[in-house]
C-alpha cells in the first residue's frame, strides 16, 4: 500500500492522526456492493512506538472500494502492503433482467 521508509513519508516522519487511502477497481462488476476482507501482508514498522493502526475497506461499491489505513500519536510505519479479497455475485452478460 506505500513505501515511506524512503521519502520520509508522513506514515514513516509524521505524527498524530494520519491516513492513506487507495482505491481498488474489480476487474468485473459485481450485481450488489460485495463483502471485501482486507488483511497486512507486509508490516515494516518502528520498534521503538506501540504499533497503532486501523485497516479497512470503505466506500465499497459494485465498481471498486478504498484500503484505508490510519494510525495516530507516534506509531512510525516505513512499510505496508496489503491483499485484500472480494465475495459477491459478479455480472454476467448473459443474465436478464426480468
Amino acid at each position: 500500500m506505500f513505501s515511506h521508509f524512503e521519502s520520509n513519508g508522513e506514515m514513516w516522519a509524521g505524527t498524530g492522526d494520519r491516513s492513506l487511502i487507495h482505491n481498488v477497481s474489480f476487474t468485473a462488476d459485481f450485481v450488489s456492493p460485495p463483502s471485501v476482507q482486507t488483511s497486512i501482508t507486509l508490516m515494516d514498522a518502528a520498534s521503538d512506538q506501540h504499533l497503532r493502526y486501523i485497516l479497512n475497506a470503505e466506500n465499497i461499491s459494485e465498481n471498486d472500494f478504498d484500503i484505508v489505513f490510519k494510525t495516530w500519536l507516534d506509531s512510525r510505519f516505513a512499510r505496508v502492503w496489503v491483499s485484500w479479497i472480494a465475495i459477491g455475485k459478479v455480472r454476467d452478460p448473459d443474465m436478464w433482467d426480468v
